[in-house]
């Protein structure tokens, strides 16, 4: 990736496992995991959440819903958050795993938790539901939309505007679109208003690329509170 201050993120997230691995036998420092069923029409979704140790789930926290459940169930993934929010590097997050995203579902999930903020995460075609459900969301429904290789095919840059886009792509997978499309589509979010964060890797194997680059989102994002 380009751009990435990896010194930061490297030293925050070495200071995390430290406090992580002094902890390793404490449960109170691990997030729980709660699976719900939420309806929307005549479809069923399984939703798993992930809640930060010794949250109250009735309090609110802000709240990633993400459409990449590859990424959310992966061990190494789950330590880096949990160390990064023990170690006060992070504010305390809840995650939201699903399949899908629309107005009604999240209503529905929100019968569950108390979300304070909400940003969307998607990989590949989770982006690209990301993208085209932000066309018709109300502005104000997600702080932010994360993207990471999305496909300018997929999407009509034309109808997105005035919310803030967070975009990764993948140059060795897709040079060919990323050269002759990606920069009329970004150049186009822009026209219309919208704020584009934009960052590239260049790795076939794309998992250890999507956990430092949402790793890096959320410190940016989500930093630790000073004490009251």
């Amino acid at each position: 990736m380009k751009g990435h201050p990896y010194a930061i993120i490297l030293s925050a997230l070495l200071a995390a496992v430290c406090l992580g691995c002094s902890n390793t036998a404490d449960s109170s420092s691990s997030a729980r995991k709660q699976a719900v069923k939420v309806r929307t029409g005549n479809a069923t979704h399984e939703i798993d959440i992930r809640i930060p140790a010794g949250a109250d789930i009735n309090l609110p926290y802000p709240t990633v819903y993400m459409m990449d459940k590859e990424l959310f169930d992966t061990v190494l993934f789950v330590f880096y958050v949990d160390s990064l929010t023990y170690a006060d590097v992070i504010s305390p997050i809840l995650l939201v795993a699903t399949d899908d995203i629309s107005t009604d579902l999240i209503s529905e999930v929100e019968k569950h938790i108390n979300a304070n903020g909400r940003i969307f995460y998607g990989n590949g075609a989770g982006a690209d539901s990301g993208l085209q459900f932000s066309i018709t969301a109300p502005k104000d429904l997600f702080k932010e939309y994360w993207c990471f290789n999305p496909s300018p095919d997929n999407i009509n840059a034309a109808s997105l505007s005035g919310t803030t886009y967070r975009i990764n792509w993948n140059l060795k997978n897709n040079t060919e679109a990323y050269y002759d499309k990606y920069p009329a589509f970004v150049y186009s979010l822009r026209k219309r208003g919208a704020t584009i964060i934009e960052s590239t890797y260049n790795d076939y194997n794309d998992l250890p690329s999507r956990i430092i680059e949402f790793l890096q989102m959320i410190i940016e994002v989500f930093p630790a509170q000073p004490a009251r």
